[in-house]
């Protein structure tokens, strides 16, 4: 017995002594420690860009998409018959027009023969007529003659065939406008500047009142249709007549100038949206209007709101939050966002400490030592 709790006190002993061994070797020795020490005190504090910017005036903008579209067309027709003797290059499927501009001509050659038939009745008449003025006339001065004091009857004075005669002239009157206005027809033009979807007419063509000769729409029938939230309507308010920019044809595309003609009275009931429809600017020319078609881009302009910053646009972190410089160190803001507009981030003022931080920080949490560099680059620091 005595031999055997010796041999399990060895064992226990042997045990121990592997245990101890195994520790010390995989420790660091003094020297890694003191290297680990360094290599903690050998780094630096992260250095950033800060800027202060001013509490300023601006104006909110809201950004949204959409397309360019055609409110409609016309379809032309001529108001006379007859054969065509010249089409305009403007009357083919794509070309545009101005107001007042000939684009058809019929032969005027029959139109002429009756506006000269109508003036040649109305001459007629005309004789007509003064043969029986001359004859009331004559037969008033006879009953005078023979009555003295006595009223001319209105027969003896031909008054009715007098009138019926003046009735003849008139008719002739008319029948000339109608000659000379359907001579002016001949000559097809549009009150609008506009542009050709369709055409379908050739010279030597016989065409009549009742055939489409050309599908077109005018220039004020192109507008721009875009959506945008019930929240950014309320902000825009007044929203009727509101400007705003349209960009066409991508970043390089020009852009032009519209203002929210109509809006829509319904709400989208999937998307929740507001159609917003807007009109080009009188002065654009219809050579710069956007193709039926077209995406754009459009960018509607509030009214100018009071306290407020414009930070870069670099400067918004994670969720709309931005770090701030307190005593030296990191400290998280989340101001309240009025939206981006072109000159960067509009938010409500606040309280910016020693700075806002530009760009993002590695290994940011709020309480990091940093060092402050003043972000030069940015129109916004002080």
């Amino acid at each position: 017995m005595q031999f055997q709790w010796r041999g399990i006190a060895q064992l226990v002993v042997v045990a121990i002594a592997v245990f101890v061994a195994v520790y010390f070797a995989r420790a660091p020795s003094s020297d890694a420690l003191f290297e680990d020490v360094q290599t903690v005190e050998a780094v630096p504090r992260p250095t950033v860009n800060v800027v202060r910017p001013a509490v300023t005036s601006a104006a909110r903008e809201v950004r949204t998409t959409g397309v360019v579209a055609v409110v409609g067309g016309v379809s032309v027709r001529t108001r006379v018959g007859g054969e065509v003797v010249f089409v305009a290059p403007q009357m083919r499927s794509g070309g545009s027009f101005a107001a007042g501009e000939t684009l058809l001509r019929i032969d005027r050659h029959d139109h002429g023969l009756r506006l000269e038939g109508a003036q040649a009745r109305l001459r007629h008449a005309q004789a007509r007529l003064a043969k029986q003025q001359l004859k009331g006339e004559a037969g008033s001065a006879k009953y005078r003659r023979d009555n003295p004091g006595a009223e001319v009857p209105p027969l003896v004075a031909r008054v009715p065939q007098i009138a019926e005669e003046q009735a003849l002239v008139d008719l002739a009157q008319n029948a000339i406008e109608i000659a000379e206005l359907n001579l002016s027809h001949t000559v097809v033009s549009l009150p609008f500047d506009g542009w050709v979807t369709t055409g379908n007419v050739q010279v030597g063509q016989v065409v009549g009142s009742t055939m489409p000769i050309a599908q077109v729409f005018a220039k004020d029938a192109v507008e721009v249709e875009a959506r945008i939230s019930q929240e950014d309507v309320n902000a825009l308010r007044p929203i009727m007549g509101r400007a705003a920019r349209v960009a066409v044809g991508g970043p390089r595309g020009p852009v032009l100038d519209v203002a929210v003609q109509r809006v829509s009275p319904v709400v989208d009931p999937q998307s929740r949206l507001v159609t917003l429809y807007l009109a080009f600017a009188e002065e654009v020319d219809l050579a710069a209007l956007p193709r039926p078609g077209t995406f754009a881009n459009i960018t509607l302009e509030g009214s100018p709101l009071d306290g407020v910053m414009v930070l870069p646009a670099a400067a918004e972190q994670s969720k709309g939050s931005v770090w701030i410089i307190e005593d030296g160190a990191l400290a998280s803001i989340t101001p309240r966002s009025l939206g981006h507009i072109r000159a960067g981030w509009l938010v409500q003022a606040f309280d910016t400490g020693q700075g806002v931080v530009v760009g993002k920080v590695p290994g940011a949490r709020a309480g990091l030592p940093v060092d402050v560099k003043p972000a030069s680059s940015s129109r916004l620091a002080e």
